[in-house]
């Protein structure tokens, strides 16, 4: 599939995309804020995040198994407005031991949007778009992200108007995805996870999926500690996050552009030492500039941010047809179990070496990634073009899937085992 038809045909599903994120993106940072405002204790507003994190695993475990039952668009209806209702619940009970238990169902359902929309584009682009159409979708999360946490400022996060918000940009993503006339992925059928199968077919980007919780889970949580330790006032810390996101968004494009002409496993070896050397000049050099922290978590985030699509290609690359959502599912479950561990490793080494040692991590995670990947590289060289098979588009018919696929017979003969490489 030609990069231009495959952006075109799911421009319902990233309009879709970016207005969900700008909702996510509002109720990400609206939650802490008002929870501050309410006084909740640093305990209490920590399990707000644990229970997300566990959401976020329960969604991946249950979401495939919802795909194969109800297919994507109707799977994307239903978590979307699970999403919209427990935002407007947080809204209307304002009680910490009640947003406790609705950050899990909240997690449930963003993670579960996503294995849903990741699944889709993964279905829907060919291995040599695929990087594009990966890159392309990170620009539209980081660049919404941001702009729903601008929205903090358009009212008082004290009353209920901004958590209505929140429910109508979720509410709205579904018109988009609603309406499309485009090809939906087929019948997804015995959904299971099995992230010993998903690491046999690509190492290289399970393991890259691993390593991009353990450090973007521990930046998120931890770099704004970083800036207020190096002097930064609120608005300045603020510019410091926004420049990680900013670099991370004009990187995604020319990255996964690259990775469709050459080996991925090249293009996140050359990222995950681009990231390391990024996080150890903000360790070591970013107090001796002015605009030091700006330039260099910029040029962390560009990499950083990378990282994560890139493997998810990477992946998708060498699993079968119609295992799109078990491995969007488990990659996501990857990443998310390091985002848990990621922050609790950061604020140990944060502890033993000041708030620079949460650079030094993120460079150690990258340095074991690199390590990792060359290792793969000359144990399993590049597949020739040849043996590289163009992606074959279904149409939506449970009836009509496989039997219009011109490879149908071929794979009659195949067992499900070998079905993945």
């Amino acid at each position: 599939m030609s990069e231009r038809p495959a952006l075109l045909g799911l421009g319902a599903l990233f309009i879709s995309a970016a207005i969900l994120f700008l909702g996510g993106g509002l109720n990400g940072v609206l939650i802490p804020v008002r929870a501050a405002l309410e006084s909740y204790s640093t305990l209490q507003i920590g399990l707000l995040g644990t229970a997300a994190a566990v959401g976020t695993i329960i969604g991946c475990i249950l979401t495939p198994g919802l795909i194969a039952q109800v297919g994507h668009i109707r799977a994307f209806a239903v978590l979307a407005a699970g999403a919209a209702v427990v935002a407007l619940l947080h809204g209307l009970v304002v009680d910490p031991w009640f947003w406790v238990a609705l950050r899990i169902p909240t997690g449930l359902c963003f993670a579960g949007l996503a294995t849903v929309i990741e699944s889709w584009l993964n279905a829907s682009a060919g291995n040599r778009a695929r990087g594009r159409v990966m890159a392309t979708y990170m620009i539209i999360q980081l660049s919404m992200q941001t702009a729903g946490q601008l929205l903090l400022m358009s009212a008082d996060p004290a009353t209920l108007t901004l958590f209505a918000v929140v429910a109508l940009a979720i509410t709205a993503s579904l018109i988009p995805v609603g309406l499309t006339r485009a090809i939906t992925p087929g019948p997804v059928a015995n959904v299971r996870l099995r992230l010993g199968r998903l690491y046999h077919a690509s190492p290289s980007g399970v393991a890259g999926a691993l390593a991009v919780g353990l450090v973007n889970g521990a930046f998120w949580a931890l770099a704004p500690l970083y800036a207020s330790d190096q002097g930064l006032a609120t608005a300045e810390i603020a510019l410091f996050m926004s420049a990680a996101v900013i670099g991370g968004a004009l990187l995604q494009y020319p990255l996964g552009r690259l990775s469709d002409r050459i080996d991925r496993r090249h293009v996140i070896l050359g990222t995950a030492t681009a990231t390391g050397l990024a996080a150890l000049a903000l360790a070591l050099l970013a107090g001796r500039f002015a605009a030091g922290p700006l330039w260099f978590a910029g040029m962390l985030g560009g990499f950083m941010f990378a990282l994560y699509p890139l493997s998810v290609a990477h992946v998708n690359d060498h699993v079968a047809e119609g295992r799109f959502v078990e491995a969007s599912s488990g990659l996501l479950l990857l990443q998310g179990t390091g985002a848990v561990a990621g922050p609790i490793l950061g604020a140990l080494v944060m502890g033993i070496v000041g708030s620079v040692g949460l650079f030094f991590y993120i460079a150690v995670i990258n340095l074991l990634l690199l390590a990792f990947v060359s290792s793969r590289l000359q144990r399993a060289p590049r597949p020739t073009a040849a043996e590289r098979e163009d992606f074959v588009v279904l149409p939506s018919s449970a009836t009509a899937g496989l039997d219009l696929d011109p490879r149908a017979a071929e794979l009659d003969e195949v067992s499900e085992e070998e079905q993945w490489p």
